[in-house]
């Protein structure tokens, strides 16, 4: 069947329905789907739950999703809540809601703004985060740029090319004044490794790479590196190596 000749797939109240190829598929109201789904444009703008894998061009989240198969789109976009029962493969992945994962991640581009939280290692070639995550595996990139200020993100390792994180709050946040200044984000890790390193208020047992930059607010237990090291402001390194 030709794509041009697939039917839409609506949902406004509530309704159960079983799985298929569609052109389209749009929840508005209560909707569960069961069984295995294939389409252009899936999009959850109410409550969705879906007992089945999914493929599709373009996944979004505006609402809750249950996703408990493989996912596999060339965008996905969660602006709402949802939760994902395995592993998730897409192109373009953009979190600036809440997205939990019992799975890893693959993907090319990966931005979080929002809240996400993986059991499982997530590959990416550019990862992204003005939000929170939670990594229970390698978090593994070519190039990892995160920018911390309202939260404490997690990963049990970071691997990639070019790897920054910085404190993104500049001057007084609403959170900073909330908290009379006791706010500290941070992102800690086990193992920190690559080419070019860059940090700032990160916790970690051993950070390994060429060029390293051990910045203000960072507690570091072993630095190994190759080509070149810098500690700046009052950052703490147990000690250091080069190999």
């Amino acid at each position: 069947m030709k794509n041009a000749e697939l039917a839409d797939l609506q949902i406004s109240g509530f309704g159960s329905v079983p799985g298929g190829e569609y052109k389209s598929v749009k929840i508005y109201g209560r909707g569960k789907i069961t069984g295995d789904v294939i389409c252009d444009d899936f999009v959850i703008n109410g409550s969705g739950d879906i007992i089945g894998a999914m493929a599709c061009k373009q996944l979004i989240v505006n609402g809750s999703g249950q996703m408990e198969g493989n996912v596999h789109a060339s965008v996905l976009k969660v602006h709402g809540s949802a939760n994902f029962g395995t592993s998730i493969k897409a192109d373009d992945v953009s979190i600036s809601g809440a997205a939990t994962a019992k799975g890893g991640l693959d993907a090319q581009t990966v931005k979080i703004s929002g809240s996400a939280k993986f059991k499982g290692n997530v590959n990416a070639e550019s990862f992204s985060s003005t939000g929170r995550f939670e990594i229970d595996g390698l978090l593994n990139a070519e190039n990892v740029d995160v920018r911390l200020d309202w939260s404490t993100s997690r990963a049990t390792e970071i691997g990639g090319e070019t790897i920054t994180v910085m404190s993104g709050t500049k001057g007084l946040s609403l959170i900073s004044i909330v908290t009379l200044g006791t706010h500290n984000p941070r992102l800690e890790a086990g193992l920190i490794e690559g080419e070019r390193i860059i940090l700032e208020n990160t916790t970690a047992k051993v950070v390994r790479g060429n060029h390293i930059t051990i910045g203000d607010g960072c507690d570091i237990a072993l630095v190994e590196y190759k080509g070149s090291f810098h500690k700046s402001g009052n950052a703490k390194v147990g000690e250091e190596r080069k190999a």
